[in-house]
């Protein structure tokens, strides 16, 4: 069974958070700072948050991070690197929409069983998106 787990990036400091919680109510989201060796606990409302769900899945030619909805991967095909895709979730399931391709197509399949490497997220690295 998949860990069900979120992360969330705060709108105003411009940070990610993991999620402690979902709140009791829609409208408040109980979070903590991961970088403090101990949990810092605040509510806010949850429109000054974008939570992404976790994929159930880990970076396998990096760090062995763990992979939300929001991340950046480059991914490897036969052990060479073709393609860079955001990872989306929708209709129930993950997948990766390519957004670079030396290929002239995207991309778009499921995020398991393929050789991923987390580069960044949407959020924390928008330049990974951009075309240069």
């Amino acid at each position: 069974m998949r860990e069900i787990k979120f992360r969330a990036w705060d709108k105003n400091k411009k940070i990610m958070v993991e999620v402690a919680r979902l709140g009791l109510t829609d409208d408040q989201i109980s979070v903590h700072t991961p970088n403090k060796g101990y949990g810092v606990s605040y509510n806010d409302p949850i429109e000054d948050f974008e939570v992404m769900q976790y994929a159930g899945l880990k970076d396998k030619n990096g760090s062995g991070n763990d992979i939300y909805e929001g991340d950046v991967l480059e991914l490897f095909f036969t052990g060479h690197p073709h393609y860079m895709g955001v990872v989306k979730f929708k209709d129930g399931m993950f997948f990766i929409e390519a957004t670079k391709s030396e290929y002239p197509y995207k991309y778009v399949g499921t995020v398991g069983g393929v050789d991923a490497k987390i580069i960044g997220n949407i959020y924390e690295n928008p330049e990974l998106l951009e075309d240069k």
